[in-house]
């Protein structure tokens, strides 16, 4: 791999957040504006007049267009209006943004260098307060990316010292979610600490509920501290969904039941299983990785079945007779049951399933013990619950 894309594949998720949090910032102000609307009053400094600036509404599904002036011959311009909700909004010039809160009752002054226009000092309302403390933590974390990849313009082509890099990156990525870890559970409940949440979020994971699950006790704990204040704020809400669609399978958690029919017709129950470990194995006849991973999983099931051990197969299959045949053809003992309905199915919603196989193990109470075990990691983890 050339460096040049390896520094794009490793660089590419952060660079997109801190693009919004890459900024210096001043002081804040409380305004005693209540009137009804907002006002954003701002200049450049060495008057640059003419200068085009806008403020575009920062929705969870990208930017959309709000409104926009320019700036008079002493480089000042003010944007007004109503604004009946709440939002977070870039307001954005020739050379830089600014990430703001604005609701009905928000004035903000904005001051922004003509020279170097990365450079600015707002102030306004306590959430844009905090919002600046988030810059501050990305200035200072894309400083961070910015002077390891200066460090490195060409590559190490030998395995450590591309180990040197990747634990320098990482260490320099955990240290910012710390950071906004902290601030987030240390202040009360605000914009800026859902914005935060946001921004820790990887830009281009698909698979963001696994990601949560890997922070869970965090985001469960924000989520009940957010919800009665800002329930209705486009980005909470997104982020109150991905909370619970990740509680679904998160460590620790009581797995919801399930109710499916097995090849004969007849229902079963998960919870009928409770008093031994269960591996709940998502998979599909016509799933190619799922049926190389099978003799693993038929292994694992003789060794320890007589421990304590039991195996629920749930199904993505849509064809009955192909279902009923792989499970034969790969001697897969255990209790199976499908919707038969593919990935229409409702426990791919339910359970965040969007690739296969996939697995989740249970303790003797249904509690969650881990996801995605396979092949020799498996194996250990029986080992430890259940003993040689």
């Amino acid at each position: 791999m050339k460096y040049k894309s390896f520094l794009q594949s490793i660089f590419i998720t952060v660079l997109t957040c801190f693009t919004l949090l890459s900024c210096n910032g001043g002081e804040n102000e409380e305004s005693s504006f209540t009137g009804k609307g907002f006002i954003i009053e701002g200049t450049f400094k060495n008057k640059l007049a003419g200068q085009k600036v806008s403020i575009d509404e920062l929705l969870p599904s990208g930017l959309k267009a709000f409104d926009s002036t320019k700036t008079d011959e002493e480089g000042n311009f003010t944007i007004k209006g109503i604004f009946n909700s709440r939002s977070f909004f870039l307001l954005r010039y020739d050379g830089g943004d600014i990430p703001i809160y604005l609701d009905s009752v928000t004035k903000i002054k904005v001051i922004i260098d003509s020279d170097k226009k990365e450079i600015y000092e707002v102030k306004g309302s306590e959430e844009n307060k905090k919002l600046k403390e988030l810059v501050d933590i990305g200035r200072e974390h894309f400083k961070k990316l910015d002077d390891l990849q200066k460090r490195y313009p060409k590559m190490p082509t030998d395995d450590s010292s591309k180990q040197v890099v990747m634990t320098e990156f990482m260490s320099i990525m955990n240290g910012r979610k710390d950071k906004i870890m902290k601030m987030i559970t240390e202040q009360p409940a605000s914009a800026a600490g859902v914005f935060g949440a946001m921004f820790m979020l990887p830009t281009q994971d698909l698979d963001l509920p696994a990601y949560i699950r890997e922070e869970y006790s965090f985001y469960e704990t924000l989520d009940k501290k957010y919800e009665k204040q800002y329930k209705g704020l486009k980005h909470y809400d997104m982020l109150h969904d991905l909370i619970e669609s990740a509680g679904a399978t998160a460590i620790g958690r009581v797995m919801s039941d399930i109710n499916l029919p097995d090849p004969k017709g007849e229902m079963i129950k998960l919870s009928s299983l409770r008093g031994q470990y269960v591996l709940v194995d998502f998979w599909a006849s016509w799933c190619r990785p799922c049926r190389m991973e099978n003799p693993n999983v038929v292994k694992a099931y003789k060794k320890y079945h007589s421990k304590g051990f039991e195996i629920l197969g749930v199904s993505l299959d849509d064809n009955s007779n192909k279902w009923k045949t792989a499970i034969e053809a790969d001697n897969l003992t255990w209790k199976h049951v499908s919707e038969l309905k593919g990935w229409q199915s409702d426990v791919c919603r339910k359970y965040n399933i969007n690739s296969i196989p996939f697995s989740i193990l249970l303790d003797k109470e249904g509690k969650i013990v881990a996801t995605n075990l396979r092949g020799e990691e498996l194996d250990k983890k029986l080992k430890e619950l259940l003993g040689e």
